[in-house]
């Protein structure tokens, strides 16, 4: 019987090649713009209450760079909720501050001034529109009537002409 000798290839030493680490492939954060510029106007466009497409086009970049750049930094996130609330924070601080506004003078005794009243009931009809808003009433009674059965007949006749 016949062997069979395996012969194996003799393998040389050779020294190891270092790999090169890849290149970040596809678009730049920002576009390649300078990250603490476009931060400070995304930050300041949100405290305007500006959308975040209202935002971006402020910044210059993308709507999609600034979705990849919040994915990443949980921190933004949540800072660009408060920065959106801001504005309407002090709009509702001036609102107050109005309403509290009273009269300075020798004989005003501390009354509210004109402006405060408006202000005072522009708030109500929005905070409490079922007491303050301006309501109107409709009359919704409809007269209605049995028809007989000639009428009946006669639209009945109407409708098949139509057909």
């Amino acid at each position: 019987m016949k062997t069979k000798k395996t012969i194996k290839p003799k393998t040389k030493v050779t020294k190891k090649k270092t790999v090169k680490k890849k290149d970040k492939v596809g678009r730049k954060l920002f576009d390649g713009k300078d990250k603490k510029i476009v931060l400070a106007k995304l930050e300041q466009a949100f405290s305007l209450g500006c959308t975040d497409g209202e935002a971006c086009g402020q910044a210059d970049i993308s709507v999609d760079a600034l979705y990849r750049y919040e994915r990443k930094n949980e921190k933004f996130r949540k800072r660009k909720v408060i920065l959106k609330e801001k504005l309407i924070l002090a709009a509702r601080n001036t609102v107050a501050q109005t309403i509290q506004e009273k009269e300075i003078g020798e004989n005003s005794k501390g009354v509210p001034t004109q402006r405060a009243g408006e202000m005072s009931k522009w708030y109500l009809e929005r905070k409490k529109k079922n007491e303050f808003a301006p309501h109107s009433t409709v009359d919704t009674k409809i007269k209605t009537e049995e028809l007989s059965e000639e009428k009946q007949k006669a639209i009945m006749e109407r409708i098949k002409k139509w057909d």
